[in-house]
C-alpha cells in the first residue's frame, strides 16, 4: 500500500486516525525521541505523537492547532514573538532576541526562533512532543521540552495526493498537493506545496472591517533520497515558507469602569479628546466595553510578513553494524512587522520593525546497533547564527490631540509633548559547539539503564543602539524631550556592545524495567540549560536591564507504559517534578511601556499526565488524556508590579521600575487541569465506501496570562467541542469530510496584558471562534 494511504498511526495522547478497517489490536507507534527508531512504549520519556495524515484530515495547519490538542502544551502570540510552553514553562514575550525554552527540530535541524513556529506544516510524517528537559540528545535550549517534526520522505513508489478545504464560518480555504516517485534507479524525489488563506473574526469598529486578521501562508518543499550504495544513503531537502498576516486578533479585553485616568476609554475626558480629532469615536463608546473589539483607525494597523528558506542535507553511512550520520542545515528568514500599539482610535504609537536571521548547523553522530549489552550514541554539534534587527522605528505622535480641545504646548515644550521618533537597532552573533553521548546498559532482558552527558560552549556578542529624534525627522530630540522620555518611559539615547561566553554540562540518567510483556516502568533524572543573552528591545541603556543569565532546569520523572487486553488498551502515565533556577522571564511594564526582562530566582513545575486509548471493537475507539499541573515561583524578587488599578500591596517604588517578590504565585499559562476525551467510529458504509465519525471534548482550566497578575488577565476554564464526519472509498483513493472546531463558539484568549500608560485598560488575543471545514481529498498511485 502506498505511503499516502492512511496508516492509522495511533496517537499517544488524544486521538487516532479513522481508517479503512481496524485489526483487533492497536498498531505500534514508532518515534525517534531518542535519535533512533523505537516503539513509543519503549521510550522512557513522556511523548505525544501525532501522525501527519491525521493532521491533514482534521485541518491541523500549524503549532497553534497542535497546542489546542495536547494537554500541558500551549502557544500564545505574545508581542514580539510566539511563545511555546510545556508544563507551564516557556519563554516570555517582549524580547525578540529570546530563544524558545521549547526547542523545535525539523528533520533534526534546530529551529528555536518564535517566527519559525508560525510557519505552516507541509507534508508531515509525524510530530512528536517530548515533555520535560531534553538536555542531552536534543540539547540546544530545550529545557522545557522539544517538538520534533519529521517530514514525509521520498520513496520509489509513484503516488500523489491533492487536498482541498473550505472554511465556511470565516471564509477561508486551503489547497495542498504532493507527488512522489522514482526519478531514476536509486534516486527518488518528492514535491509538496500548499496554500492557506484564513478569514478573520475580529471586528474593527472604526474601519467597519469585520475580518481581522487575514492570514495567507504557504510554501513548497522539494526533497531527494539517493541510495548511493548498499551502505550510503543521502537525503536532501529544500523548504520555502511564507506567512502574511494583516490585522490582528488583539483587542481591548477589559476596561475598569469609573477610572479617573483621563486617557482611559470610557472616561468623558478621554472621549472628548478623541472625539474632537475623530467624530466617529462617540459611536463606539458602548463597543469599547466589549471584549475583542479591535480599536485602531490605522488601515495597516497590524501586519506581519515572514519569508523563510531552509536547506537540509543528511548522509547516513553504515559502518558494519554502526551508522555514521552527518546532518547539515542552513536556515534563513526575513520578517517585516508593523503595529499600532496605542489601542486607541487615533494613530498615536506606531512601530515598524525588521528582523533578519541566518543559521548554519552541523551534527555528526555515531549510532551503535541495538540488541547488544551496551548501546550508545555519541555526537558533535556546531551552530553559527546571526540575528539582526536593522531598524525598529517607533513613532509617538500626539499631534492629533492638540488643537481641537487642548491648547498647543508653549515653548520650550512643543516637540517634547507633540511626540518623538525612536530608532532601535540590535545585532547578535552566536557560535555554539557541544559534544554529547548516551550509553545504555542492558543489564538483563528486562532491566536497562542509560547515562547521558552533553558539554556545551557558547559565545555571543550583542550590539545595541537607541536614538530619540524629533518627530518625523532625523534631528536629535531636544534636552527637554530627552528628560521627559527618560522620566516617563525610561528611554534614553545610548550605544552598548558586549560579549559573553558560557560553558554548561548537562547529564541525564534513567532506568527501565519491563515488569512483564505488557508493562514497562521507568524513572529518569535530567538537567538542561538555556543560554543567557541580551534584551533586544531595551530602551534604557542600563546593563542590568539589557543582559540576562542562563537558566537551568533539573527534571525528575517516573512513569509507566502499558498495553493490555491483547493490545487493545494502551495506558501511559507520567509524574514529573522540575526545578528551574534563574528562570528567564518577561513582562510588560504597564507603567513605562517597556518589557521587564530578567531572571527569576526559582520556580517549580510538578504534576501528573495520563493518556489512554481503547479499541472497543473493529469500528469504535475511545481515548483521552488528563493533565494536572502545579507550577509556581519559589522566589522571584524584582517581579514587575501591575499599574495603579491593580497595584499589589507589596510593591516597592512607584512608576517605571516598581517591583515586588512574586514568591508563591502561579506561573502564567499554567492551568491546573487540562485534558480531552474522544470517541472515533470507522466502518463500512456500502460495499465500496467507509463512514467515519469522531467527537472530541477539550478542557482547559482557568489560568493567568501575565506576570503582573492583574485580575482581568485570567482566562476562565472552558470546554471546546470538535467533530468530524467523513465518507471515503474503501481503497482510500478519495475522501469527503465535514470538520467542526469549537462548535459551541467559545470566546477565549491565549494572551493578555496591560496597555501601557493607560491604567485600567487591558488587551489580549482572541482565539479563533467556531470553524467549519469542508474537505475533499484525492489520492492516486
Amino acid at each position: 500500500m502506498p505511503n499516502l494511504v492512511n496508516k492509522k498511526l495511533v496517537l499517544a495522547v488524544a486521538m487516532t486516525m479513522p481508517g479503512v478497517a481496524f485489526s483487533q489490536a492497536l498498531e505500534e507507534v514508532v518515534v525517534t525521541a531518542q535519535k533512533r527508531a523505537q516503539s513509543l512504549q519503549d521510550v522512557p520519556i513522556a511523548v505525544s505523537a501525532l501522525s501527519g495524515d491525521w493532521m491533514k484530515q482534521n485541518n491541523i495547519a500549524d503549532l497553534e492547532d497542535v497546542a489546542a490538542l495536547v494537554p500541558n502544551l500551549s502557544l500564545s502570540g505574545t508581542p514580539g514573538i510566539n511563545t511555546v510552553r510545556i508544563r507551564g514553562l516557556g519563554t516570555g514575550g517582549g524580547n525578540s532576541a529570546f530563544e524558545q525554552s521549547v526547542g523545535m527540530y525539523v528533520d533534526g535541524i534546530y529551529a528555536g526562533r518564535g517566527y519559525q513556529f508560525s510557519l505552516p506544516y507541509l507534508d508531515v510524517e509525524r510530530i512528536e512532543v517530548l515533555k520535560g528537559p531534553q538536555g542531552v540528545l536534543f540539547g540546544k535550549n530545550s529545557i522545557a521540552g522539544a517538538i520534533s517534526i519529521t517530514s514525509a520522505r521520498p520513496s520509489p513508489e509513484f503516488e500523489g495526493e491533492i487536498g482541498l478545504s473550505y472554511e465556511a464560518e470565516n471564509d477561508g480555504y486551503s489547497v495542498e498537493a504532493v507527488i512522489n516517485g522514482e526519478l531514476m534507479p536509486g534516486l527518488s524525489g518528492r514535491l509538496a506545496a500548499s496554500y492557506i488563506e484564513e478569514g478573520g473574526w475580529i471586528d474593527n469598529t472604526l474601519l467597519n472591517d469585520d475580518d481581522q486578521p487575514e492570514v495567507e501562508m504557504g510554501g513548497y518543499r522539494a526533497s531527494l533520497l539517493w541510495e548511493a550504495s548498499d551502505t550510503v544513503e543521502v537525503y536532501f531537502k529544500y523548504d520555502h515558507g511564507e506567512y502574511e498576516k494583516d490585522g490582528s486578533e488583539m483587542g481591548i479585553k477589559h476596561i475598569v469602569p469609573g477610572s479617573t485616568n483621563p486617557f482611559m476609554p470610557g472616561n468623558p475626558t478621554w472621549l472628548s479628546l478623541y472625539q474632537a480629532a475623530d467624530p466617529d469615536v462617540g459611536l463606539i463608546e458602548d463597543q469599547l466595553q466589549s471584549a475583542g473589539a479591535s480599536l485602531t483607525d490605522e488601515p495597516d494597523g497590524y501586519s506581519t510578513d515572514v519569508d523563510s528558506d531552509a536547506f537540509t542535507l543528511q548522509v547516513d553511512w553504515e559502518l558494519g553494524d554502526h551508522t555514521l550520520t552527518s546532518l547539515s542545515g542552513y536556515s534563513t528568514y526575513d520578517v517585516d512587522t508593523f503595529s499600532d500599539q496605542s489601542f486607541s482610535p487615533l494613530t498615536i504609537i506606531n512601530q515598524h520593525g525588521k528582523e533578519e536571521f541566518d543559521q548554519f548547523t552541523q551534527e555528526i553522530r555515531l549510532t551503535s546497533p541495538v540488541g547488544e549489552q551496551f548501546e550508545y550514541i555519541v555526537g558533535l554539534f556546531y551552530m553559527d547564527r546571526t540575528l539582526e534587527f536593522p531598524a525598529r522605528y517607533t513613532d509617538l505622535e500626539f499631534t492629533e490631540l492638540f488643537g481641537p480641545t487642548l491648547p498647543a504646548p508653549a515653548p520650550p515644550l512643543p516637540t517634547a509633548l507633540v511626540g518623538a521618533s525612536s530608532l532601535k537597532q540590535y545585532d547578535e552573533d552566536t557560535e555554539s559547539i557541544s559534544v554529547f553521548g548516551q550509553l545504555t546498559w542492558n543489564i538483563s532482558d528486562v532491566l536497562r539503564t542509560s547515562l547521558g552527558l552533553r558539554y556545551s560552549h557558547e559565545e555571543k556578542q550583542g550590539d545595541h543602539k537607541h536614538v530619540l529624534y524629533e518627530l518625523g525627522t532625523t534631528d536629535p530630540l531636544n534636552p527637554v524631550g530627552l528628560a521627559l522620555y527618560d522620566i516617563q518611559f525610561n528611554a534614553r539615547d545610548y550605544t552598548y556592545s558586549d560579549d559573553r561566553s558560557e560553558d554548561n554540562v548537562d547529564p541525564s540518567l534513567n532506568i527501565q524495567w519491563d515488569v512483564n510483556n505488557d508493562l514497562m516502568v521507568y524513572a529518569a533524572a535530567t538537567k538542561a540549560t538555556k543560554a543567557g543573552g541580551y534584551n533586544a528591545g531595551d530602551l534604557s541603556g542600563d546593563p542590568n536591564r539589557i543582559e540576562f543569565e542562563p537558566e537551568e532546569a533539573t527534571g525528575y520523572e517516573v512513569g509507566a507504559k502499558g498495553e493490555f487486553l491483547d493490545n487493545r488498551l494502551r495506558v501511559n502515565v507520567a509524574a514529573f517534578y522540575t526545578e528551574f533556577d534563574d528562570l528567564q522571564v518577561s513582562a510588560l511594564d504597564g507603567n513605562s511601556g517597556g518589557f521587564f526582562i530578567g531572571n527569576a530566582a526559582e520556580a517549580t513545575s510538578k504534576g501528573l499526565e495520563i493518556d489512554a486509548i481503547y479499541l472497543l471493537n473493529e469500528a469504535i475507539t475511545l481515548g483521552g488524556a488528563l493533565a494536572y499541573l502545579d507550577s509556581t515561583f519559589d522566589d522571584f524578587p524584582g517581579a514587575p508590579c501591575a499599574n495603579s488599578i491593580y497595584r499589589q500591596d507589596d510593591c516597592v517604588g512607584e512608576g517605571p521600575g516598581s517591583s515586588r517578590n512574586a514568591k508563591g504565585e502561579t506561573l502564567p499559562f499554567s492551568p491546573e487541569w487540562s485534558g480531552n476525551l474522544y470517541i472515533d467510529y470507522s466502518a463500512g458504509f456500502t460495499e465500496n465506501t467507509v463512514l467515519g465519525m469522531r467527537v472530541d471534548a477539550l478542557y482547559v482550566d482557568d489560568f493567568g496570562q501575565s506576570l503582573t497578575y492583574a485580575d482581568p488577565l485570567s482566562q476562565d476554564s472552558n470546554v471546546k467541542w470538535n467533530a468530524r464526519l467523513s465518507l471515503a472509498s474503501a481503497d482510500d483513493r478519495w475522501e469527503l469530510a465535514l470538520v467542526g472546531r469549537n462548535l459551541t463558539d467559545k470566546t477565549t484568549s491565549s494572551f493578555g496584558d496591560a496597555t501601557f500608560q493607560s491604567p485600567g485598560v487591558y488587551f489580549g488575543n482572541v482565539d479563533a471562534p467556531r470553524q467549519i471545514f469542508i474537505n475533499a481529498t484525492w489520492r492516486f498511485w
